[in-house]
This record gives structure tokens, sequence and C-alpha cells, in this order.
């Protein structure tokens, strides 16, 4: 704790009994305040003809102070503060500074701020401690600045995301040295904590916040993420935004993108606030930081918060990113020339950054690599280079992966077959709630192929699939409705699926809404309907117009559904 005032230098050992301090000790004997405090000096300095005793010292102090004098009780709350002569003991020390701050000793209050600024004692049931930070902050003690911030929060409330601070207050050039948004926790300087019980976990925890509270950014950074996912301290959004804004002050890029991030999902605020995330990825990007500029590139692709779609702008920043090699940039470099989204497209280039964010182990550049080379786009058809990459994506429970390699074994083209394993993988993505997985394994249930014939399992994994927005999941629901298969009969529910997917486009729920509408089941009938639907699905080439008429005109429009083949996505 730096000090604002100095100690009375040592002048080296003299007799004790000649010189002032013979004067001194006379007067304290007889019960004397300012005599004892100055003998407690001259035996703390070694001067006045007193030897060096800070023993005799703080017995001096204690006794000027009990009379209620000021600077002996300075004193006093020094010794306990250092611990070099009595016992160290924080709050003895912030009891004695108290007493000198309310007997108007100009320097108690500053040293008082900084034991609250700096953790040593509970501040709660001090009503003057607010006044005590301001002074400490006013001296340029920072996280007394902070700690002040973060009482008058808890005071006053949090009801406005604009609570936490905005990112134009934090000017990089002052502070010095978009797909799915995610959280990655780079825990520097946080012990390993896989191993540990809670109470090892607290004590780390415990240590690592001291380290924040006296201001080391990356101590706060790592405090924050701590009270973000519930490590060694109770899982704490709101206590997490003000860690990060605190590190963030400080020109921490990684905080102000997890701010960021925070504020675009609504994590620990009232609602998501894409303007603000906006502000807080711009910070972290006129930083440098990887992920702030990644995410700040998906706002110009998506054209959010305000922006205008800029992909020329989304490319520029995720270069930058991808350059630094974060995998989530460089995996979206290889989207951006695969299409040719804001560059010319170019396979050679979209593919040789895929396989960088792939060779860091990035699940999502993985699978892209494997079906590539299931498919032979834009690289040679290779089953082995396949099967190799969808596995290890599908090793981190990238359900996508997992679906597409049971897809893989279960067409046996580029490998052996293998009915057990495509089964095994299909369930698998399924479980992981992968809606392609779970509509074609409904279908496996339905023709009994490689799974047991279950009508009723089917409805289930249809229905999880189509709650969800899968159109052909919908449309297969729909159907097992219309028909009564595997659950009652229920033309309306039949109606419903087949309306949403026939919304989402999807051609076979076109006719089915529009057969619906022409035999007036589950809705009023409709012929004019009928036909604006029917005419919708042959736009899509789902069937010839010839033939759709021939079975309107058959009498049996119900059979038009089953005219299309399921196409498995």
């Amino acid at each position: 704790m730096a000090r604002k005032r100095k100690k009375p230098k040592k002048r080296g050992k003299r007799s004790h009994r000649s010189g002032p301090h013979a004067r001194m000790l006379f007067l304290a004997k007889k019960g004397n305040p300012d005599a004892q405090c100055r003998l407690g000096e001259m035996y703390l300095a070694g001067e006045g003809g007193a030897r060096h005793d800070p023993e005799r010292a703080v017995h001096w102090f204690r006794a000027a102070a009990e009379q209620g004098h000021a600077n002996a009780q300075v004193y006093l709350g020094d010794a306990y503060y250092d611990g070099d002569v009595v016992v160290q003991d924080s709050e003895e020390a912030a009891r004695w500074y108290r007493a000198a701050a309310k007997a108007g000793h100009q320097d108690a209050p500053l040293y008082l701020g900084m034991l609250y600024g700096d953790l040593e004692v509970d501040m709660d049931d001090d009503p003057d401690a607010e006044r005590y930070l301001e002074i400490a902050a006013a001296s340029g003690h920072a996280t007394a600045g902070f700690l002040l911030g973060a009482l008058r929060e808890e005071r006053d409330g949090v009801s406005d995301p604009d609570d936490f601070g905005d990112p134009a207050d934090f000017d990089p050039a002052v502070v010095g040295d978009m797909d799915d948004l995610s959280y990655p926790y780079p825990l520097d300087d946080v012990p390993e904590f896989g191993d540990t019980d809670a109470e090892e976990a607290g004590e780390i925890a415990e240590k690592l916040l001291r380290e924040a509270w006296r201001g080391d950014a990356n101590a706060q950074f790592n405090a924050a993420i701590l009270y973000h996912i519930g490590i060694g301290v109770p899982r704490d959004r709101k206590e997490a935004i003000r860690w990060f804004r605190a590190a963030a002050r400080q020109g921490h890029g990684t905080a102000m993108n997890h701010l960021g991030v925070m504020h675009y999902h609504g994590d620990g605020l009232p609602a998501p606030d894409p303007e603000k995330a906006l502000g807080w990825f711009t910070a972290a990007a006129e930083k440098d930081n990887a992920a702030g500029l990644h995410h700040l590139a998906g706002m110009y692709h998506k054209g959010e918060a305000g922006l205008a779609r800029d992909h020329e702008k989304a490319a520029q920043l995720n270069r930058r990113s991808a350059d630094q090699d974060y995998a989530d940039a460089q995996f979206a470099m290889g989207r951006t020339y695969e299409r040719g989204e804001g560059v010319d497209k170019d396979p050679a280039e979209a593919v040789r950054w895929y396989r960088k964010a792939a060779e860091q182990g990035h699940a999502g550049a993985q699978c892209e690599l494997g079906l590539l080379h299931m498919q032979g786009e834009l690289v040679e058809q290779d089953g082995a280079e396949a099967e190799k990459w969808l596995t290890r994506s599908s090793d981190q429970d990238h359900p996508h992966a997992t679906y597409v390699l049971s897809l893989l074994y279960d067409e046996g083209e580029l490998v052996p077959r293998d009915e057990e394993r495509a089964v095994e993988f299909l369930l698998q993505a399924a479980e992981d709630e992968w809606p392609p997985a779970q509509n074609r394994l409904g279908l496996l249930h339905l023709e009994g192929k490689g799974v047991e014939q279950d009508p009723e399992a089917a409805v289930e994994w249809f229905r999880m699939a189509a709650e969800v927005g899968l159109p052909h999941a919908q449309h297969n629901l729909a159907k097992l409705y219309f028909a009564g298969v595997g659950i009652g009969q229920d033309y309306e529910k039949a109606a419903e699926w087949y309306r949403l997917a026939a919304e989402s486009g999807f051609a076979p729920s076109q006719l089915g809404i529009g057969m619906m509408h022409m035999l007036g089941r589950g809705v009023k009938r409709d012929e004019s309907e009928a036909m604006r639907w029917f005419e919708l699905a042959v736009e899509q080439g789902a069937i010839d117009m010839e033939e759709l008429l021939a079975e309107v005109e058959s009498g049996e429009p119900g059979r038009i559904p089953h005219l299309v083949a399921h196409e498995l996505p």
C-alpha cells in the first residue's frame, strides 16, 4: 500500500536518559497524549536521545491513540497493517484508521480507502466507505476507483445495459497498450482447476481476485471468466460484466470482445443490444484483438446494428483475424473464398483456409473438408480423406459431421459399407439434436431399415426435427397425421404441418396443403387456394402440371403428396 506521508527517519542509537527524550518521557508518563505520540516517534526513528525500539514506539502510540490522538491512531493503524511489531491485522488497522478519520486526520481517509480498495477489509458496515473510496480514487488508486463504481452500481441497482458503460468511453488511442458468437476462455494466469475440489478452487479464485482488486488487468479479465462460468465463485453474469469492464478500462482487448458477446446475446443483461455489441467489437478490433475482428466482420457480413451489409469489409476484418491464426476467422475466410463474398471466388484459397482452421482443430472446418472430399467439390473426391476429417470433427461432438459420417458408411461408395456403424452415428447425431439426422432416423423406423420398425418412434423423431423448423420433417409428420400412422388421424394437424413446410418453400408440402384445400380436409375447401399452392410447386419442378391436373380430375388427389419422393437432406 502506497503512503503519502513520511515516517520519522532513524537517527541512530543514543542514551535514552539524555536530550528531549527525558522530557517527553516525563510528560508521557503523566498521561499527555501529545508527548506519548512524540515519544513513540522518537523510539520509532531512534532520535532525540531515544534508542530505536519499535515495540516501545507501539506501546506509546497505543497509549495516545486510546486517548483519541489522531496521529497516534494512524501510527497504530500502520503497525497493524505492516505486522512487523504486532500480529498483522487488517481489521484492527482499519479500526484505528477509521478512528483517526473521524478525529479529522487528513490522510486517514486515504489509507482507509486504500484498505477497502485492496479488499483487505469488509466495508459493508461502514457508512462512510463511499467517501473514503472517493478520496483514495482521487489520489490515483485505480482499484479504489473501480470499487467505488461497483459500490454505486450495487447501491443504485442496474436497470439498463448502459449502466455497465459504453465502449465509446474507452478510446484505444488514450487507453494504450459472424457466424455464431462464442466465448474463448484463455485463463492465462489461472492454475488448472480441473483436478481441484471446491475448497481448493475457492482458494485459487480468492488469490486471483486479490490480484484483480489490486488492478492487474489480466487478473480482472480472468476474474470475469470465473464469475461467468462459476469456477471457485458463484456464477454471476453481472459480476462478470463488472470485471470485464475493469479490464477493458485498462485496454484489455479480449475483455472488450467478451463484453461485445455478452451484449450481443443479452447475457447477464436485460436484453440483447446489438448496437452496444457493435461498439465493443469495434473497440476490440481497434486493439487488433483477433476475436473482436472476427465478430465485427460477422456484423458487417450480416448488416446488423444499423450497418450496411458489406462483404468486402467483412473479408478484410476476417483476414486480419485469420492472419493471427484465429481458427474461426480462418474458417470464415474459407467460406468467403468458396462463395466469392467480398473477394473473387478461389477454390484453392478456400481449401487452404479450411485446412488451416481444420489443422488447428476447428470442428466446423474439419466437417467442411470432409464434405468436400466426399462430394468431390473444390478438391479431389477421396473417401479416406473424407472419413479422416469427418471423424475428427465428430470426435468433437459436431453433429453435422456425425450425420454425414453416417451417410458415408451407409452409401458404401467411397468407404466399405457398414450399416451398423451408419446407424450408430445416425443415432448419435439425432441424440445430439441434429434435425436432418432426426428426420432420417424417423424414416428408418418407418421402414424398419437397420432399426426396429416402430411408427410411433418415427412420429417422435419427426416431431423433434419439425418443431425446430426442418421442412422435410414437417412434411413427414403431416403425412403421418393425414394417414393416421403411428398416431391418431388428424387432418387439422396434417394441414398445420403441411402449411408450415409449404410456407418455407418446400414443394412437396405445397402440393400437400393444396391437396388439403382441394379436399376440404382440415381446412376450408377452396379450389382457388389449392391451385395457388399447386402452381408454386409446379414452378419448382416438383410435378408436371398435366400430371397434376390428371390427378385432380381423377377424384383421388389424396395421392398427390406421395408422388414426390423424399429428398433426404
